[in-house]
């Protein structure tokens, strides 16, 4: 999946999924998707429970107990009904789970999981979508990358003050790299990506959701990226070392 598009933005406003908060007079703040994916985590999940399953009233009375919190190391996690093996108490009253039963709420409140926690990150980047023309404003004031495809270049900018220019190597026509306004959601010294045959991708600054971002690799004198903004390892060094999470990144043609 690449950069979502403006119908999945348009699914999730139909859908009621967002709706825009209240406008206020404090200043509008970035939201990271990332974090609000990491934020979801940690939070408990319902799962519907279809009559198919063909629960008794007993058992979907322990089926519905909420979950219990467990220090795992310096986490913690939730341990659900269907994670607990039944106690021979249960089994003689009827309220236990069958092995089938438990399987099938174990794989539904995965996926029920991994459904909020994209949701959240979504939700964050549509919010970031809205409030865009407020972010830049305030962004370009402040230390910026600005990426231009057409001279292949790159600047790193305090407001109007150039500090660093350099060269870039951004997607090949059938994977270009996504014009427009993002930022810095998370950054891994090491990293490689699950996409493209491991391939190694040091220094990388994620910009999407969907793995686009800015990471040291081969530049060439034309676009030939799969879509990420390849940097020198002096220059993709440098924007790491410089560059927090939330810092504004303009990818323009």
């Amino acid at each position: 999946m690449r950069y979502f598009t403006f119908l999945t933005v348009f699914s999730i406003i139909i859908s009621g999924a967002w709706a825009e908060p209240a406008e206020t007079e404090c200043t509008v703040e970035y939201m990271n998707p990332m974090a609000a994916m990491t934020a979801r985590y940690g939070l408990p999940v319902d799962i519907r429970l279809p009559e198919a399953w063909g629960l008794t009233e007993q058992q979907r009375q322990t089926a519905l107990r909420p979950p219990t919190v467990v220090a795992d190391g310096k986490r913690f996690r939730f341990v659900y009904p269907e994670d607990v093996p039944p106690t021979a108490e249960a089994v003689a009253s009827g309220a236990a789970l069958s092995e089938a039963q438990r399987k099938k709420m174990q794989q539904a409140r995965r996926a029920a999981l991994k459904e909020a926690v994209w949701r959240a990150g979504l939700e964050a980047e549509l919010y970031n979508h809205v409030h865009s023309a407020a972010l830049a404003e305030q962004e370009k004031q402040g230390c910026h990358i600005v990426i231009k495809l057409g001279e292949q270049k790159g600047y790193y900018r305090e407001g109007t003050t150039e500090l660093r220019v350099f060269d870039v190597c951004s997607g090949k026509e059938s994977t270009p790299t996504p014009l427009g306004h993002f930022h810095v959601q998370e950054k891994r010294r090491e990293h490689r990506s699950n996409l493209y045959n491991n391939a190694n991708m040091p220094y990388f600054m994620r910009l999407t959701l969907d793995g686009v971002g800015l990471h040291q690799g081969k530049i060439r004198r034309a676009p030939a990226s799969h879509g990420c903004v390849r940097l020198r390892e002096e220059d993709a060094r440098f924007l790491f070392e410089h560059c927090a999470e939330g810092t504004a990144v303009f990818i323009e043609q």
